[in-house]
This record gives C-alpha cells, structure tokens and sequence, in this order.
C-alpha cells in the first residue's frame, strides 16, 4: 500500500516534469503513447527499523520513428538525473533515498527501451 504511494507520488512529479510523455503503470492491454515513463515497484520491510526498502523500476520508452537514438539517451538521462534528484514527503509518505542500482537497454521493434533501476528507501509519516 505505501509502495503504491510512492510510485504515485514519484509518477506526479514525473509527469509534471515531462509533460508530453505518458507516466504510469505499465499496461497489461492496450497501447501506450510514446514517448513514456512507465513505474513499478517492488519492496519489504527493513527488520528493526520504521523503513521500507525496495526496487523502482523505471523504463523509459521512445518512438524509433519520432526520436534517435541520441535523442532517447538525452531523455534517459534527463529522467535519470530528475530521479536520482527527488527527495520529498507527500500525504503519508516520505521518500529517504534514492540511489541507481542499474541501467540497460533491451532492444524493441519500432521503439527504443530503457530500463532504470533503483533502490529506494521510504516509511509511512
């Protein structure tokens, strides 16, 4: 529940931030318009402690016919940087860090595709 707090949270400011692509949860039917920053998460409870730790994936998604393949790593990084930059509390929810754990690309038809994952740290306010 507080997870789904979080990504909702990260995905606003997301969306505010870049505004001309799709934010959200990946769909499991139906198209998604590109460009898009799809979210999930997946997380447990820190033994002894008030936190949360878990695993944010972000991917990053671009048209092959409307960007480059430079334009879609300026986009990567663009994301990259402003999430590796949040840090906020929202309603019940405080984000305590963030950190990148990894990146790859994964080769798609017709789209570029990027894969960023971090490890987050958040508890319940």
């Amino acid at each position: 529940m507080i997870d789904l707090q979080l990504t909702q949270a990260i995905a606003s400011r997301l969306a505010t931030e870049f505004p001309t692509a799709y934010v959200g949860e990946p769909l499991s039917s139906g198209e998604i318009s590109l460009p898009a920053i799809l979210l999930s998460i997946t997380s447990n409870a820190v033994p002894a402690s008030p936190l949360q730790r878990g695993t944010l994936t972000v991917n990053v998604e671009s048209s092959a016919d409307d960007s480059t393949a430079s334009a879609h790593a300026a986009f990567v990084l663009a994301v990259d940087q402003f999430v590796a930059s949040l840090s906020f509390t929202e309603g019940s929810v405080r984000l305590a860090g963030i950190v990148r754990a990894d990146l790859s690309n994964t080769p798609q038809d017709r789209h570029w595709q990027t894969a960023i994952t971090y490890t987050v740290g958040f508890e319940t306010v």
